[in-house]
């Protein structure tokens, strides 16, 4: 298994997310690293509901690490180098034993101004009073019929030293599955008293009726079976009813 640290010692060890201390060839420990293993916990399941954020140590070989992202460098593992690095989610769906969570990126410090990602299915996640505004690669080209991305989301830190960057965006057609009982580090939630815990859910189920079967969590992960495809083809029949009464509300009873 990897062996993550800063440059002068081993200090966090990666198993399926649990982070823990360990000693290296010098019997000593960093104090830096001892502080952020330290952060990371495992919960109890109640913690795990719809807005929690929260960030989890994400091991990536050296080539599949991106600009913009917090890393602790590692030592060589099988010949490469590998990183710890520290990633982003919001909760938006609870299942026994796990929860669905959308990640959140800077896109290599771009947002959704680069190339390949689909400005619609994000939106601007934010800490603080005030919601950054989208950079003018973000904003789609007049008359090229793309759409812009969603409606911000604002998130209460836990911590008021802690802060998301300006360019942090929400990704919901990239759904995580995440068991509960990972070590997190409990960094916030989602606002609810200005709209944006109601703005999450309606945006995630929006983007949920668009994402294809082999997007979901695969039932193997899932606790209950096939509880992804179920969730969406009851999202998909809410929404058939609801447009159903609102043509009877529109042409009364002639249109039943």
């Amino acid at each position: 298994m990897p062996l993550i640290s800063n440059r002068e010692t081993v200090a966090v060890e990666l198993e399926a997310g649990h982070p823990r201390i360990v000693k290296d060839s010098r019997g000593s420990i960093g104090n830096k690293d001892r502080r952020i293993a330290s952060q990371f916990k495992r919960r109890k399941p109640e913690y795990f509901i719809v807005g929690r954020v929260f960030k989890v140590l994400w091991p990536e070989l050296q080539g599949n690490s991106s600009k913009g992202g917090v890393s602790l460098v590692s030592q060589k593992v099988y010949g490469q180098k590998v990183y710890a690095k520290i990633r982003y989610f919001v909760v938006v769906n609870v299942n026994e034993g796990s929860c669905w969570c959308l990640p959140i990126s800077t896109y290599s410090g771009q947002g959704v101004g680069k190339l390949g990602e689909v400005k619609k299915y994000h939106a601007i996640i934010y800490t603080g009073d005030d919601c950054p505004a989208p950079t003018p690669l973000e904003i789609p080209v007049h008359g090229s019929g793309e759409e812009p991305m969603g409606h911000p989301i604002a998130v209460q830190v836990k911590d008021a030293d802690n802060k998301l960057d300006p360019m942090s965006r929400i990704n919901f057609q990239k759904i995580y599955t995440v068991e509960t009982n990972v070590k997190v580090y409990d960094f916030g939630r989602v606002v609810d008293d200005n709209g944006s815990l109601s703005s999450l859910r309606w945006q995630f189920n929006h983007a949920l009726l668009n994402v294809s079967n082999d997007q979901l969590p695969s039932e193997r992960i899932i606790a209950g079976g096939t509880a992804g495809r179920r969730e969406k083809e009851k999202i998909k029949e809410e929404e058939e009813e609801q447009e159903e009464e609102e043509g009877y509300a529109q042409y009364g009873d002639e249109a039943r």
